[in-house]
């Protein structure tokens, strides 16, 4: 939650420092169940900042590793509009439209 808070307020290394530190953290096999959700905090806050090729990137590794955020996800939250437009963006947010016809 720090690390949104300080994206909000525009301050966008402190926002990463706080995202990377808790994604060390979670790095424990105990938080196993809380380390995806710092991850997809990682990618809000690089799509935030306006490292939209880190945010992709990332995203990408993260729905193959973990599966989430989802494809729908990717094409319904209001967090990736930063991101749309973007064919690898797109892509991704699609991957899934051939399983559900």
């Amino acid at each position: 939650m720090l690390a949104y808070n300080y994206s909000g307020l525009g301050d966008s290394v402190m926002a990463m420092a706080s995202v990377n530190r808790a994604v060390e953290i979670l790095r424990a096999p105990y938080y196993a169940m809380e380390r995806p959700a710092a991850l997809v905090t990682r990618v809000d806050v690089m799509a935030a900042s306006g490292d939209r090729g880190a945010a992709i990137a990332a995203l990408s590794q993260l729905i193959k590793w973990s599966g989430d955020p989802t494809p729908a996800m990717l094409r319904l939250d209001p967090y990736y509009d930063r991101l749309r437009g973007d064919p690898r963006f797109d892509a991704l947010a699609r991957s899934d439209s051939a399983k559900a016809n």
